[in-house]
């Protein structure tokens, strides 16, 4: 019983370690973000010391390229800064859509 639940533990978190890395921006930063953050979670609760700069690192890269570079470039620390600037050219992309 045990290497059952084993086995299956194992694979649910290479799913999710493949979801987590994998995972790209397609609609808004606000839809983007919410699915990072769930796998975020999970990717967490398989590995606590998972270190900042590999969520920020991943975050970043799976933005769109017209965000990712916006965003790379202010070199943020943080996951909430990458989201801040990665918004702020969300935003201004937007502004310049409008007529």
């Amino acid at each position: 019983m045990v290497d059952l639940y084993t086995r299956f533990r194992d694979e649910l978190g290479s799913y999710i370690q493949e979801e987590f890395d994998k995972l790209k921006q397609v609609g808004s930063i606000d839809d983007y973000f919410k699915k990072f953050e769930e796998l975020k979670c999970l990717m967490l609760i398989k590995d606590p010391l998972l270190p900042n700069e590999y969520l920020v690192d991943n975050f970043i890269g799976g933005l769109d390229d017209n965000v990712k570079y916006f965003t790379r470039a202010f070199n943020p620390t943080t996951l909430l800064e990458a989201v801040k600037y990665a918004r702020l050219q969300e935003a201004t992309i937007q502004a310049f859509k409008t007529p």
